[in-house]
């Protein structure tokens, strides 16, 4: 199974004002040490927040969410997200904050039995029977575990296309009431989950991510 990068992100949930963080506020707070930032607009959807990019990182904000995420799978870049992530919470210290997630999604564009298997469901006779063609799987697993002492839920999506590839996206959540809250709980970086997640997929599914 392959890393589907546009699935790996740091979110923040809150209330934020994106007049607020902008290029020129990114510069001015040193969150890189570049000189300049890119800018992507979104095509043919202008309700979609602009995207910043620096440094290997993308970073969007709207109304509801800060959202910090990697070009790459490296761990430099993991560890410049976590202290962005901290250096904007101390700099906004007075944002309502709702939730934190961190995010990775994968795709098997040619699945092996023992994954197809997964989508094996008890009524898949009948729905052929009944003349219906089955073109998409979605199973959905929520769970709470303790990890480094503090109550999460994970949440795993299993997506079985119409093309036969497997799409599975992993998003740690955790419930936090304010900045402070946050920036303890990124204390200890994000790249624990990364880890997590990789383990997690060999001990439960056999899954290897290359």
């Amino acid at each position: 199974m392959k890393k589907n990068l546009e699935g790996w992100s740091l979110v923040i949930l809150g209330y934020w004002d994106p007049r607020v963080i902008t290029p020129a506020w990114l510069l001015q707070n040193k969150l890189t040490n570049s000189k300049t930032i890119g800018v992507a607009l979104p095509q043919n959807n202008f309700v979609l927040p602009p995207r910043f990019e620096y440094d290997d990182i993308y970073l969007k904000v709207s109304n509801l969410k800060l959202e910090l995420a990697p070009k790459f799978d490296q761990n430099n870049i993991f560890e410049q997200i976590k202290d962005n992530a901290l250096l904007i919470l101390q700099t906004l210290p007075h944002t309502p904050i709702q939730g934190l997630g961190v995010n990775f999604g994968f795709i098997d564009e040619n699945p092996d039995a023992n994954l197809l298997a997964l989508f094996s469901m008890s009524d898949d006779a009948k729905i052929s029977d009944c003349n219906f063609i089955i073109t998409t799987k979605n199973i959905i697993r929520s769970v709470t575990f303790d990890f480094d002492r503090q109550e999460q839920i994970l949440n795993l999506n299993f997506l079985l296309t119409s093309n036969n590839h497997v799409k599975l996206d992993i998003n740690f959540h955790k419930s936090v009431q304010s900045t402070t809250e946050v920036s303890e709980f990124l204390a200890d970086g994000i790249l624990r989950f990364r880890d997590k997640t990789f383990n997690l997929l060999n001990e439960l599914y056999n899954i290897e991510i290359i």
